[in-house]
């Protein structure tokens, strides 16, 4: 990171897990590689020791969620009267249909013990101006780029949208909402298309017979890269009922790997309005039908795009992870 004339550079620890092989780590660790030259990333493991040591050595500690992962190292920091800083991409409980997606006790323990963590870090970093209502004492920083400018080149015959395949990865669960999404798409897509589903959750039945789905399953990294290559469009799906902020992780996954985004979801203000201005993608829910030439208008990822998308994110105006 640049040095600010008006700031001084103070050491700063960015604390994820090792063995931490989700979405939200595989994020942490590409934000600290694109942003970070004053900053150390320490990857920790069953060695506590080493850990504190580490953190001794450090002014500001900064983790990320799921801060309950972190639960040790984050009490360790308080009492050690460390500046503890938290990246923040969710807000617990999910709220669908007014009320917990969740309702097992377990679950409301570990959000009562996220939120309660959340509440001890000094500075709260969080990624769009959505989620200050949430968290009201969070610091306006954002901690974007998080893609960088410059993506691989793209082989994809991208030209032919009259039959288009469109990529979901990911988690399958109520808070996605596939089946809604596959049937917004049958209605307003004028051209015909073919579902992708690489998961380790199991389509509803309704999609599994559905002639244009194909269940993959789940796949590694490298193999679904190669699919990326042969679709049109990453498809972004969240249950339309879902209440507070969100910035789906998935669309940078896509966006890395040159595919256009396709959104169904509620109306995330700042991510939509985001993806508009860019012209990284379609708010499916906003339209009425979907065109073959408006479809192919989207199909090329530029650097310029991932610019304005993360600049619009930003709002042009707040400062960056520099200013911890």
């Amino acid at each position: 990171m640049k040095e600010t004339e008006n700031k001084k550079t103070t050491d700063v620890l960015f604390i994820t897990r090792k063995s931490g092989v989700g979405t939200e780590w595989k994020l942490a660790k590409e934000i600290y590689e694109i942003n970070s030259t004053r900053m150390r990333l320490f990857e920790y493991d069953s060695n506590l020791l080493e850990t504190i040591k580490e953190i001794q050595k450090n002014n500001i500690i900064l983790f990320h969620q799921p801060a309950i992962y972190s639960t040790a190292l984050i009490i360790i920091s308080k009492i050690m009267r460390k500046k503890c800083a938290c990246l923040i991409w969710d807000s617990y409980p999910v709220i669908i249909n007014k009320k917990r997606y969740d309702e097992r006790l377990i679950r409301k323990i570990a959000d009562a013990v996220e939120n309660s963590l959340i509440a001890l870090f000094n500075i709260k970093i969080v990624p769009t101006h959505d989620f200050l209502a949430r968290y009201p004492d969070a610091k306006k920083k954002y901690f974007f780029p998080i893609i960088k400018k410059k993506i691989k080149k793209h082989t994809r015959k991208i030209q032919d949208v009259t039959h288009i395949r469109i990529l979901f990865a990911g988690q399958i669960n109520a808070t996605r909402d596939l089946l809604g999404s596959y049937q917004e798409l049958s209605q307003k897509l004028e051209t015909s298309f073919e579902l992708i589903i690489c998961s380790k959750d199991k389509p509803s039945e309704q999609l599994l017979i559905s002639p244009n789905v194909q269940y993959l399953g789940h796949l590694n990294d490298s193999e679904l890269r190669r699919l990326a290559d042969t679709c049109h469009f990453g498809l972004v799906s969240m249950n339309l009922s879902f209440a507070g902020p969100g910035l789906p992780s998935k669309t940078f996954e896509y966006i890395k790997q040159g595919l256009p985004i396709l959104y169904y979801g509620p109306h995330l203000q700042s991510y939509i309005e985001a993806i508009e201005k860019s012209e990284i993608g379609i708010i499916i829910t906003e339209h009425l039908i979907l065109e073959n030439t408006y479809i192919k208008k989207y199909q090329n990822i530029t650097s310029e795009k991932i610019s304005i998308f993360e600049s619009t994110l930003k709002k042009n105006d707040e400062k960056s992870i520099d200013y911890i």
